[in-house]
């Protein structure tokens, strides 16, 4: 892709005899790690007389799971599968117990347990998504920029789509995931496509910049025709506008846009899900803010649709002066 890019920068410089120096590059945020964004649940404390008296429910086997060996290296994924069986499975026990009058202590005790986990859950489902090994994977920038025939992310944005929505049934109804919970996860961490796309803001931005800056001094110097007259040198400008801009660039960037839209649009409903103050979530939205967000003009998505929006309007400057602008 840069290279591409880089061949339609050296073209443009040369047909309107500019320099091509590159005007300044910006570096990429990195999207924290999965211990800056892990947000910290309250441990259930049931004593060990109070632990065995739940042998008559299935919550004790569900505890004493948790409390293996594999249950405390668990994934956040699969953490968030514990917190909803546990709050199914405990409300079911809790029946039980309030049947029993001389258990008045130990019902107590499960209902601000369970009251501890319905309070949390958010914290638990942005530990699942944002704060978990997918998503690291998802929006990791080792790699390259979009390839220029990049496929429509179908996929990944209708397994966006099911995440959020078994988020916000689980905070609103305390339904566990669905059986392809885990096959949504695998497509989230397939590849690293928003960190692809993050790659190629960035690249496209620095790019663009430095084409911006051509076209200007061209603009603002020495005109390339006189009168609306087209000369050799416009008609060397114009093949590279249909040639190359039109015929590359512009299509390229199209997708990206596209693409970039629908699958910006799912993460940011996503992490509205599960939204808070806390320090880890400041964190993140610190980097979505800077590379991602659609409603921050100095992010990167907002800069590329500004600085595209610069390089068509000085197009459209420098045609119309060579009364070469298309016509319907």
């Amino acid at each position: 892709m840069d290279a591409m890019l880089a061949d339609y920068q050296g073209r443009l410089a040369r047909t309107l005899d500019v320099d091509s120096s590159p005007v300044g590059e910006h570096p990429l945020p990195r999207y924290p790690s999965r211990r800056e964004l892990s947000q910290a649940l309250t441990p259930v404390k049931i004593d060990l007389l109070e632990f065995l008296r739940l042998s008559q429910c299935d919550l004790q086997r569900l505890v004493g799971s948790r409390n293996a060996s594999l249950g405390r290296v668990m994934s956040h994924s699969q953490r968030w599968l514990y917190e909803a069986r546990f709050l199914t499975t405990g409300d079911l026990c809790l029946q039980l117990l309030l049947r029993d009058p001389e258990k008045v202590e130990m019902q107590s005790i499960l209902q601000q347990a369970l009251q501890q986990k319905r309070a949390e859950r958010q914290r638990v489902t942005w530990n699942a998504t944002f704060a978990s090994l997918e998503f690291q994977s998802l929006f990791s920038a080792a790699g390259q920029p979009l390839p220029l025939l990049s496929q429509r992310p179908s996929e990944l944005v209708s397994a966006l789509q099911q995440l959020r929505w078994q988020v916000q049934r689980w905070h609103s109804t305390d339904v566990a995931p669905e059986a392809n919970f885990e096959q949504l996860y695998q497509v989230l961490g397939a590849d690293n496509w928003l960190g692809q796309l993050a790659l190629t803001l960035v690249t496209v931005n620095n790019r663009l910049q430095t084409l911006n800056t051509i076209q200007q001094q061209r603009l603002q110097g020495r005109a390339l025709c006189f009168n609306a007259r087209s000369n050799p040198d416009a008609e060397a400008m114009n093949t590279v506008f249909f040639k190359y801009y039109i015929g590359q660039v512009q299509p390229y960037l199209a997708r990206v846009s596209q693409y970039g839209t629908a699958v910006i649009n799912e993460m940011a409903g996503l992490a509205a899900l599960s939204a808070d103050d806390s320090a880890e979530q400041q964190l993140w939205r610190q980097y979505w803010q800077a590379v991602f967000d659609p409603t921050d003009d100095n992010s990167q998505w907002s800069q590329m649709q500004r600085l595209l929006a610069q390089h068509t309007k000085h197009w459209q400057q420098q045609l119309q002066q060579c009364g070469l602008m298309p016509t319907r």
